[in-house]
């Protein structure tokens, strides 16, 4: 966890989260901090006195104005509604998660249901539709080719297609480049254009002084 230092006092380590900086992501400080509340045991109507020296620009002038010491809830809404940071939002960011190759897959998968949980924020019983929507997403997020057969081996939990993710990249990254010839996509053959004066296979117009009557056999008209 970023920004998360461990230290030990006697035999249980006591974690500690370094101040918020205004380049971080509000909203993964907010969770950080939060869960080392909760794994310390600390009173969640003391969380705010612990988070408001842990802020820093926009976000401590927010936690201060509100002038409350016990509704973390109320500030915590506060700070993210500040940031433009909505339901809304998450679902954007969770609809754009594209994986690249410069990517660790574990990293790309958790951080693809991170952004789904908190868009539809799941309660109990939610986790089988919150591994189906991820699911569909990071399908989606692959490379055509490698989402084909990911999608194949019917993943049904993230987990599921990070490891598949893996197992298709290694497989083929041990494959030499294959010359594969290039296609004729449906393009037209090029005609050859006509110069001026040519005719093509257009045939020339007599005049009516050659022309030969089909009925009377005289030449200069011809019958209808």
């Amino acid at each position: 966890m970023k920004g998360v230092l461990a230290e030990r006092e006697g035999n249980s380590p006591h974690l500690k989260i370094s101040p918020y900086q205004e380049t971080e992501d509000i909203q993964d400080f907010i969770e950080a901090f939060e869960g080392i509340m909760k794994i310390q045991g600390v009173n969640r109507t003391s969380w705010i006195l612990r988070l408001t020296p842990l802020l820093s620009g926009k976000a401590r002038t927010v936690c201060t104005d509100l002038g409350t010491t016990t509704d973390y809830d109320g500030v915590k809404k506060a700070i993210l509604e500040h940031y433009n940071i909505n339901t809304e939002r998450c679902r954007r960011k969770f609809r754009s998660h594209v994986w690249t190759r410069d990517q660790d897959p574990t990293d790309w998968i958790a951080r693809g249901v991170k952004l789904v949980k908190r868009w539809l924020v799941p309660e109990n019983g939610m986790e089988q539709v919150v591994n189906k929507i991820a699911v569909e997403q990071l399908l989606n997020g692959l490379p055509q080719e490698m989402r084909i057969w990911v999608t194949s081996q019917n993943p049904e939990t993230p987990e599921k297609v990070g490891e598949l993710i893996e197992s298709y990249d290694t497989a083929h990254s041990c494959l030499p480049q294959r010359n594969r010839p290039k296609q004729d996509h449906g393009r037209s053959k090029e005609f050859p254009r006509k110069t001026e004066g040519s005719t093509g296979n257009k045939k020339e117009r007599k005049s009516p002084s050659e022309i030969t009557c089909y009925k009377c056999n005289r030449k200069g008209h011809i019958a209808r």
